[in-house]
């Protein structure tokens, strides 16, 4: 199958046509009006990208995975979105990772599972709860879950299940999220709700600041959390103002916990009060993968080297420490943050772009894991990238590198880089694009079947930006 795009005024000419096998999400209209998004999933982006009809992309599959996850979903005063999110946690994609899927109802007026026609009965659960307990309510759902780990958002908010697929296969004890955005999307082990609200209690937290829960989890977990998703949000002032009190009673409370100095100290639930926990240490961007569960994680940061080093005296400095950074960084640099980041090169938007804030340098690299080994009956796999000529230049002077999951040791490709210009576009800016591979498993020797971690690493350093539009793993699956 191919999918061609067609210009119709004032004359009807192809402005792009290449081969397609993903899932064609939304529309565009290419003269920006009223347009919404195409995201696109295709092996190749070339015109003419020739015999590729058997290659598929790779990514993680879920079909020999037992369902460990319990999703939670509140609903409040935007019940078709809730209907819309659950038919989603529903869906047969997601059958091996969620479990259970939980509606809260803080609403007076009582829902059913009649309500909810597109999911299994036996998956969905629905609590009526006799009075509206907020953001606290996430927490107690997933206290009484069955399963070890809970995904939990909010119900104004649209996560992909590649997302939650690839959230879940990466999941450990650190909540996946910033501060205090958790209505993005968090996962985290059900053992963690028991404890943050044995926490609350233990606290004497009062019923408004338990209610407020997403503004203390994080904090008072006192482990520096995962960042997945970019800018967050909140409408209004009254909600920044709301969220700011409740931030610094947080710290004011972990700050209680750090400096407890009773027998009973270390029986305080919830809080990691480690000395690991103190240091940060190095931590490479992550993004999930539209279109195929993957993760693509790179060491290359788009932030100033001052935004990784900020320090504190006290813990009632963080917003402080953060508005200091906000005033003294300029415009250009946070705007490019909010425009290029990580998840840029895997969003399915081919005209759109990770871009690196600094010119490449040695030892910067990029990393996709498609999640799962590889395993015999992938060969011909390849490492594909669409970029701009500068980072063309990058990748030849690269190496390759793949790896097991459980192994610390890569192995080197001895395969060339093929880069060739993409000579016919959807977007203008095509026409200085190129799409540059390396074939990381040869079809005559598969170097390694558990294989899972695919890397680019930057051999020394160069005077143009890392300008990724996308990057994706594609080979021949045989069956």
């Amino acid at each position: 199958t191919h999918l061609c795009i067609i210009s119709g005024a004032p004359v009807s000419v192809i402005v792009g046509c290449y081969r397609y096998t993903g899932d064609l999400r939304t529309t565009l209209n290419w003269f920006g009006l009223g347009y919404t998004q195409l995201h696109v999933f295709p092996t190749s982006f070339l015109f003419s990208p020739g015999d590729d009809s058997l290659y598929r992309r790779v990514g993680g599959h879920t079909t020999n995975r037992t369902a460990d996850t319990t999703a939670v979903v509140l609903n409040w005063s935007r019940f078709q979105n809730v209907v819309e999110i659950t038919a989603l946690f529903c869906d047969p994609s997601l059958e091996h990772t969620l479990h259970t899927v939980v509606v809260w109802n803080n609403n007076p007026k009582p829902l059913s599972k009649s309500d909810f026609s597109e999911c299994i009965r036996e998956r969905l659960s629905i609590i009526n709860s006799p009075s509206n307990e907020y953001f606290k309510a996430r927490f107690t759902a997933c206290a009484q879950a069955s399963t070890p780990y809970c995904f939990i958002q909010d119900d104004d908010y649209f996560v992909l299940p590649e997302v939650i697929i690839s959230m879940l296969d990466t999941a450990d004890p650190v909540v996946h999220t910033s501060v205090a955005w958790l209505g993005h999307g968090a996962m985290f082990p059900r053992s963690l709700a028991v404890d943050f609200l044995a926490l609350m209690q233990h606290l004497n937290m009062t019923d408004v600041e338990q209610k407020m829960a997403d503004n203390y989890f994080s904090i008072m977990r006192n482990v520096v959390p995962r960042p997945w998703r970019g800018q967050a949000f909140t409408v209004g002032t009254e909600g920044d103002e709301r969220n700011k009190k409740h931030f610094i009673r947080a710290t004011e409370f972990l700050q209680s916990v750090l400096d407890c100095q009773d027998s009973d100290c270390s029986e305080i639930p919830f809080v990691d009060t480690s000395l690991g926990s103190v240091h940060v240490g190095y931590r490479p961007s992550r993004s999930v993968c539209r279109g195929v569960p993957c993760i693509l994680e790179t060491s290359i940061s788009n932030l100033p080297t001052e935004a990784l080093e900020l320090q504190a005296s006290s813990l009632q400095q963080i917003l402080t420490k953060e508005d200091e950074f906000m005033l003294k960084t300029p415009h250009h640099i946070l705007q490019h943050y909010l425009d290029h980041p990580l998840s840029r090169a895997v969003d399915g938007l081919p005209n759109t772009a990770f871009q690196s804030l600094y010119k490449g340098s040695q030892g910067d690299f990029i990393t996709l894991d498609t999640l799962e080994p590889l395993g015999a009956e992938w060969y011909n796999v390849e490492l594909v990238a669409l970029v701009d000529a500068g980072t063309a230049q990058i990748f030849q002077q690269s190496n390759f590198q793949m790896r097991s999951h459980d192994s610390d040791e890569p192995v080197a490709t001895s395969s060339t880089v093929r880069c060739s210009s993409v000579r016919s576009s959807l977007f203008s800016v095509w026409h200085n694009l190129k799409e540059c591979s390396v074939q990381m498993l040869s079809g005559d020797s598969i170097v390694d079947p558990s294989a899972r971690l695919f890397s680019v690493r930057l051999e020394h350093d160069v005077d143009v930006r890392w300008r990724i539009y996308e990057i994706w793993m594609r080979g021949v699956y045989s069956t």
